[in-house]
């Protein structure tokens, strides 16, 4: 069997379209690379019950101390290895909690 050699470089082969078809073949190559940037963020993101110290202050807009002192006052939380988890669903009734 015929070993391949590693990053054989494919021949190139230029090619000229008319400037419609060029502009199309553009547009859909970038409604193709925004498609996948979504999807690849959405994948990521999926998880938004559970979030890490980092993540929830940048979806409150605040700093780590806002956090540390919800937690004083009893805010739970559970650890991920280093990180330090919150459940949003814990953060929505401490929030209610904190009204007055």
């Amino acid at each position: 069997m015929e070993q391949m050699k590693p990053q054989e470089e494919m021949p190139r082969l230029t090619v000229y379209l008319p400037l419609d078809i060029e502009k199309a073949v553009y547009a859909d190559f970038l409604t193709l690379a925004r498609y996948a940037v979504e999807e690849t963020t959405r994948s990521i993101t999926v998880n938004d019950r559970y979030l890490n110290q980092q993540q929830l202050c940048e979806y409150f807009k605040c700093g780590v101390e806002v956090i540390r002192d919800w937690r004083s006052k009893g805010l739970k939380s559970f650890n991920k290895g280093k990180e330090i988890m919150f459940d949003m669903k814990d953060v929505a009734t401490f929030l209610d909690s904190q009204k007055y």
